[in-house]
This record gives structure tokens, sequence and C-alpha cells, in this order.
């Protein structure tokens, strides 16, 4: 069932609340674990280019083994570059997630007081 526009305004509305108030809350929520593991995870820069390097790195062995007169040295490194190559590319392509745990409100005054802030603001939303 779709969102009516009065739905959708309300919802911007207070996502633009949350960003203000508190703008870390804000960015983990954008930036945490998707919802099930059919949707995409956010590919990390830093992830992209180390496994590009190892990829690379992978690439130069595989042409030093095939390069290489000794038979088995050259089977040797073209195995182990054509393994560096596969796992550069795959740690490129894994998408980052969080492992660190979620911290949980010390008491249940933490989160009771954070909604009673939130059920106050969206009360007093119109008087403003």
């Amino acid at each position: 069932m779709a969102l009516s526009d009065y739905e959708k305004e309300v919802l911007a509305q207070m996502e633009r609340g949350l960003k203000e108030e508190d703008p870390q809350l804000a960015h983990t929520l954008t930036s945490s674990l998707p919802v099930n593991d059919s949707e995409p995870t956010r590919l990390s820069p830093r992830r992209i280019a180390l496994g590009s390097i190892v990829a690379v790195v992978g690439l130069a062995v595989v042409v030093g083994g095939v390069s290489a007169q000794i038979l088995w040295l050259s089977i040797t490194l073209g195995t182990i570059g054509f393994v560096l190559m596969v796992g550069g590319v795959l740690w490129a392509l894994k998408g980052d997630r969080d492992t660190a745990p979620r911290k949980q409100p010390r008491s249940g005054s933490d989160s009771s007081s954070f909604m009673d802030r939130q059920r106050d603001r969206w009360e007093n939303r119109d008087r403003n």
C-alpha cells in the first residue's frame, strides 16, 4: 500500500528533525545494514582500492609465472597469482558491513526519555 502525499511529507519532516537534532544517529541509521540480503550493500572505496591492488599484484605474479623457465615454479606462481586476482576482485566487490555490536541503552529511562522528547516534538510540530 503506497503512502499518501501527506504521509510522505510527515515522514520527510520527521527525517529533517532527526537530522537536525542528532546528526550522528541519523548517519548511523542511514548507513546501517540492509533490511534483507536482497538489498545491495554499500561499496567501500577502501575495499575497492585494496582489492584492485591485490588483483594487479596477482596479475603480475601470473605473468611472472608464465615467463618462468622452470615448470613447477611456473605452475606454482600461476596458481598463486590466480588466487590473488580472484581474491582481490572478491574483496573489492564485497559490501562493507558494520560488524560492531549495536549499543543498547543502559536503562529503560534513556529510551523512554528519548521517546518522550519525540512525542513532545511530534505534538508541538504545528505550534512552531
